[in-house]
């Protein structure tokens, strides 16, 4: 396991994203079977497979954040020294949350607009849109949370590992 990496037991969005990429593989394969086997195209799956991209990507931001390989400024932060780390990750949990609560916003408006005009998708039998869409917003809470939950375990782990390398640095033996 990496250093920064959070060690976690599986969560619900990595149970969700696994249902929903194997939705999407199968769907794949049967649209291709379709295809090249009877030349038919089956075009409710290129809908279904458009509007389960978005929930997939909007469930897997915070997968990678709880793993800690969120968006990080790297090539910044391998210049500079190990004291001034945190400082950068601050910053980037801070702009992350904004772009994210921005996301989460305009998702929500998007939403309530599909809900309230009861909009469809035609090519899968009419289903309301909103099914779909609420996914964005959900998404980005859930990145928000995980991304707050990731930075201030590093920040407590920071703090453990500079105390016991105060300690180290006086001749005292490290008790953790």
């Amino acid at each position: 396991m990496e250093e920064n990496e959070v060690k976690t037991r599986y969560k619900l969005e990595e149970y969700i994203v696994a249902i929903i990429m194997m939705v999407m593989l199968v769907l794949c394969f049967v649209n291709v079977l379709f295809r090249y086997l009877l030349h038919l195209p089956l075009l409710f799956t290129d809908s279904l497979l458009g509007v389960l991209f978005p929930m997939v990507t909007f469930l897997g931001a915070p997968i990678v954040c709880m793993r800690g390989k969120n968006l990080a400024f790297t090539f910044f932060t391998d210049q500079l020294p190990r004291r001034y780390h945190k400082y950068v990750e601050l910053v980037t949990t801070i702009a992350s949350v904004i772009l994210f609560a921005l996301l989460f916003y305009y998702g929500a408006i998007k939403t309530l607009e599909y809900f309230r005009y009861n909009a469809t998708i035609n090519t899968l039998g009419n289903i309301p849109k909103w099914i779909f869409s609420v996914w964005i917003p959900v998404g980005a809470l859930m990145f928000i949370y995980r991304t707050v939950q990731v930075s201030v375990l590093s920040f407590k782990e920071e703090k453990v590992r500079q105390d016991k390398d105060k300690l180290s640095s006086n001749g005292k033996e490290e008790f953790l």
